[in-house]
């Protein structure tokens, strides 16, 4: 079933700290990663991704961080997925050099399995990025 990469697993984590920051705070990297025991590097590679895509906004400098630059009530989660790079894919009819299943001319179950993708990504869409952090409330600060 849908498994969530690690990019994404991080960037709810560090979303779901953000969520919790006070005014104009901004929280670090590193402050984030030893909050959830992550390593800083992919951490630090993922905060650049969510900002990549608006989720947060960093301000540089030795008092520097990030904080959400987005309302995650707002934000659908099948778009966060989509940005981490998330497959919803239940099942992969062709590999990574592009060969099809030797069961691809036969298979009887690709369209469903298809159709059936389509109701999770439809499913998706109605849950929102606050519903994965348990940030409903939460408002943009954006810098």
């Amino acid at each position: 079933m849908l498994h969530l990469n690690r990019k994404t697993e991080y960037a709810l984590l560090a979303m779901s700290f953000l969520v919790d920051l006070e005014g104009d705070a901004v929280a670090s990297v590193n402050e984030i990663s030893e909050r959830y025991q992550l390593p800083t590097m992919l951490l630090s590679k993922v905060m650049q991704r969510l900002k990549k895509y608006g989720y947060v906004c960093s301000i540089k400098g030795c008092s520097g961080g990030y904080s959400l630059a987005c309302v995650p009530s707002e934000i659908p989660l099948v778009k966060l997925l989509q940005d981490m790079d998330e497959s919803m894919q239940l099942v992969t009819c062709q590999d990574d050099d592009g060969e099809y299943c030797k069961q691809f001319d036969a298979c009887r179950i690709r369209d469903p399995i298809h159709n059936i993708e389509a109701r999770i990504a439809d499913l998706l869409s109605t849950i929102t990025v606050a519903d994965a952090i348990g940030g409903a409330s939460a408002k943009a600060n954006v810098a």
